[in-house]
């Protein structure tokens, strides 16, 4: 349910597997709320997309704005460049 809401606020794609890192990530919102089920956080976020939808897509979202974090990516792209 979580997918999807992310996906359908953010235009963030979570493929499956990624279950872990949203649970991870959202359970301090949980403890910050005092809530114990993700089921209860997941009505909280929509009922109030003002505030906690933002703090929600906040801890989901990786805040890195460094270009070149991946700099193996960027190695194997400019080989592939080059080569043609």
């Amino acid at each position: 349910m979580f997918r999807r809401l992310i996906h359908s606020e953010a235009g963030i794609f979570l493929p499956n597997g990624k279950e872990a890192l949203v649970a991870s990530r959202l359970a301090s919102r949980l403890r910050a709320l005092g809530l114990s089920t993700y089921a209860q956080y997941h009505s909280r976020v929509v009922a109030d997309p003002a505030g906690e939808m933002v703090l929600m897509l906040d801890a989901i979202c990786t805040n890195e704005t460094h270009f070149f974090r991946e700099p193996n990516h960027f190695a194997l792209l400019g080989g592939d460049i080059a080569a043609e």
